[in-house]
């Protein structure tokens, strides 16, 4: 991943977030484990919902907030396993399904919602396409950036495609023209699969199925396209459907985010080296959004670190002390949660977020790459 000027394209689609900014606080951020696949799992739902209550309570969180959320638990499990929810007195002012199971369930009240876990979630999904061959057919299941999901099908257009015994001088010559049908026929798919791909600008393409058919629908790819195909599954014919598919689709979909974070931190690490387009550390990030320097954050939420940093009503009104901020002529300057801050800068400001592992990303789990230096 160069860095020649311009920043790497590495956060999740954020601009529904930036809307909280102008919402009064309070807010309560519940983050919830569900489980979509248990026949009890309302029932589970509503006990892990008990002790994420008794948090949001104990930190002062209103009755009428509390019985909001209430009403959500239920049918959390249906959409995911997880659940995301911000709300404040006057209703739930954002709920989300989470695509994999949170790092940890938790219950915050505070002046500023705490978004690191919905940030998370949304980058693990990456914009793809499934495409799940046999010499008959093809399935092709595209996701984008907002988890939208296209399908479409694809049946052979010429036959045909299994080779048979047909004995005698014209066997050669049938056996030819069933593999020249496949390749035909893995064409037609590699067409289909381009101009999905290219709607949801995907970043990978998942290949499944026999294995000829999908062997053959790579060569057919346009280069571009065929450096992005893994191929997942098994390699029987029929294979690369139901729940192992799914499972393997969620795994490479994490790997592919995994690399991405890995590159942008390298990226990091390297400008951090020249001492030129990159800041570490809860207050030279703060100073560096202040300034709106800041092109892509990157940042390690530790659910129990309670830092704090002061902001005012504008999104670069972030300083580590209120004296800075009464000086601005901010007359009542609020402390909240140093994490929560920076990221509300980062969404006010337009930079890119990016959450990466504790180990190996900026000191103080918090840094960022800069607009300029």
């Amino acid at each position: 991943m160069e860095f020649t000027g311009s920043l790497p394209d590495v956060s999740a689609d954020l601009t529904d977030l930036s809307a909280l900014l102008d919402r009064p606080g309070p807010f309560a951020t519940a983050v919830l484990t569900t489980d979509p696949t248990v026949e009890n799992a309302a029932f589970l739902s509503g006990q892990r919902w008990r002790a994420v209550r008794e948090e949001l309570a104990a930190q002062g969180a209103p009755e009428e907030v509390l019985r909001t959320l209430d009403r959500l638990v239920p049918d959390a499990h249906h959409a995911g396993s997880g659940m995301f929810v911000v709300a404040h007195a006057a209703g739930v002012c954002l709920r989300e399904a989470l695509p994999a199971r949170p790092r940890r369930a938790f219950g915050r009240w505070g002046p500023l919602p705490s978004l690191v876990p919905l940030i998370e979630g949304r980058q693990v999904v990456v914009p793809h396409v499934v495409v799940t061959v046999s010499r008959q057919e093809a399935s092709i299941t595209a996701v984008g950036p907002g988890a939208d999901e296209l399908e479409r099908g694809v049946r052979a257009e010429v036959h045909p495609t299994h080779r048979a015994s047909v004995g005698g001088w014209s066997q050669r010559r049938y056996q030819a023209r069933v593999e020249h049908n496949w390749e035909s026929n893995a064409r037609s798919v590699a067409d289909q699969a381009e101009e999905v791909a290219g709607s949801v600008d995907a970043e990978v393409i998942l290949v499944s199925g026999d294995i000829t058919s999908r062997d053959l629908l790579i060569e057919a790819l346009p280069k571009e396209l065929a450096d992005r195909a893994v191929v997942i599954g098994g390699g029987r014919e029929g294979d690369g459907s139901g729940s192992d598919l799914a499972v393997e689709v969620d795994r490479q979909l994490a790997t592919e985010a995994a690399r991405t974070t890995r590159e942008a931190l390298e990226l990091f690490h390297q400008e951090r080296g020249r001492g030129e387009r990159a800041v570490e550390g809860i207050r030279p990030t703060a100073a560096a959004l202040a300034r709106a320097q800041v092109g892509l954050l990157l940042v390690h939420d530790d659910p129990d670190s309670e830092r704090q940093l002061w902001f005012g009503p504008e999104p670069v009104q972030v300083t580590a002390e209120p004296g800075g901020l009464r000086a601005l002529g901010v007359e009542e300057p609020a402390s909240g949660r140093a994490v929560d801050v920076l990221v509300r800068a980062a969404l006010g400001t337009g930079a890119g977020i990016r959450v990466v592992p504790r180990h190996g990303g900026p000191a103080e789990g918090v840094g960022a790459l800069l607009r300029w230096s």
